[in-house]
């Protein structure tokens, strides 16, 4: 699964990707990220997807959610 985020400057990118790091921190689980001035591309692996599938966890989601709020912002 590829994703990519577009943000209207470098800060917000900063901003979502502070974030992320904390999100990763919080669920131990650490997706591959690319990033220029204004987005972000993040690359969750087959392998990845069931891990956090087999926690329940909501990670894809809620990395969604913050691309959004920083783009409402």
């Amino acid at each position: 699964m590829n994703l990519r985020f577009d943000f209207a400057s470098y800060a917000d990118t900063r901003r979502f990707l502070d974030q992320m790091a904390d999100l990763s921190k919080r669920e131990d689980y650490y997706p591959d990220v690319s990033f220029g001035k204004t987005y972000a591309n993040i690359s969750i692996d087959g392998d990845g997807q069931t891990a956090l599938q087999q926690r329940n966890s909501n990670f894809i989601n809620e990395m969604k959610t913050l691309a959004e709020q920083l783009r409402s912002s």
